[in-house]
């Protein structure tokens, strides 16, 4: 196998786990990169992370432009997921929080998730050779969505 045909093969691996994630995000009416950001921004302001994510560190987080960014906070906002207020000590930065129901549905569809990549052995330290080994699980699953 080439290195061509690596990529190609862990695309479709990924993607088949990020249809059986959005299978259980659907009943919540939420995408996996909204429930991304949702995690990424609960995160925010813990015992592990005392801070509050900056627009600028929420997009290098979840892998999206700036502006990409700004729209998808704007959604949540306007569902009343997430929200932004300035920063207390500089007015020109702006803060994100998830709401009451923001955490709600990540209290709800976190733990499915989890089950799922423990039904395929996800460790919870991930090195690149293990998330392979891993992955190859999940071929079965990428054979059973190529036959439908």
């Amino acid at each position: 196998m080439n290195i061509l045909d690596c990529w190609q093969w862990l695309q479709v691996a990924q993607d088949t786990l990020s249809t059986k994630m959005e299978e259980i995000l659907k009943s919540e009416e939420i995408t996996t990169r909204e429930w991304i950001t949702l995690r990424v921004l609960s995160t925010q302001n813990t015992a592990s992370c005392a801070c509050h994510f900056k627009m600028k560190t929420l997009s290098e987080r979840i892998g999206l432009s700036a502006s990409a960014t700004g729209r998808l906070v704007s959604r949540l906002e306007d569902r009343g997921l997430l929200i932004r207020y300035l920063c207390p000590t500089d007015r020109r930065g702006i803060y994100n929080d998830v709401t009451m129901d923001g955490r709600e549905i990540l209290e709800r569809v976190t733990p499915q998730i989890e089950a799922l990549l423990e039904e395929l052995h996800f460790p919870q330290e991930v090195s690149l050779e293990t998330y392979i080994r891993h992955l190859q699980k999940v071929l079965p699953m990428v054979h059973e969505n190529q036959k439908d």
